[in-house]
């Protein structure tokens, strides 16, 4: 592991200096990628950004879930400043909607006093969706998996480009 570590240092450095990338973007995806890391001899961003572009090109003015992993829809965000997608929802966004949910984590701290008191007190907070969120979570058919195919139960993959792969709800 120290071994590989220290590799993927230097192989990066090296790749900086050469103007390469690598499918590795941080080190939790070095973990969750282990023997599937691709070099590339151009720039991530750039290849992602022309498959999304040949993708809307196709696919124009639709919205589109994407994954696998919970915030990869803000990858194509950064990337695509075009106008020809509607939106990019989130893979937990939709697994939300599925499952008739709208909280991704809740917290509730309750303080023991070390006197008795007639009253309790306690803290609660969480995530949940946007309450004003107006996606229609029912019309999308369309699913982007960055690296992989998108990984929902239904959907079929109907193309792939260089890193983004195209599916469709059967």
């Amino acid at each position: 592991m120290v071994f590989s570590f220290l590799s993927l240092i230097i192989v990066n450095l090296y790749l900086f200096q050469i103007g390469g990338s690598t499918n590795i973007q941080d080190f939790d995806s070095l973990i969750k990628n282990g023997g599937k890391i691709r070099i590339y001899n151009y720039s991530y961003a750039e290849v992602l950004t022309e498959d999304i572009n040949k993708l809307t090109a196709e696919y124009p003015n639709l919205s589109f879930i994407v994954g696998n992993e919970p915030d990869s829809y803000q990858v194509l965000a950064i990337n695509y400043w075009g106008k020809q997608v509607n939106e990019f929802v989130s893979i937990q966004d939709y697994a939300l909607w599925l499952d008739n949910e709208t909280s991704l984590f809740e917290k509730k701290i309750i303080l023991s006093p070390r006197i008795p008191e007639r009253r309790q007190i306690w803290l609660a907070g969480g995530i949940s969706k946007n309450q004003n969120d107006l996606t229609n979570y029912s019309l999308l058919n369309l699913g982007i998996g960055i690296g992989e195919p998108i990984n929902i139960s239904g959907f079929k993959q109907i193309k792939k480009y260089d890193i983004l792969y195209l599916s469709k709800k059967e």
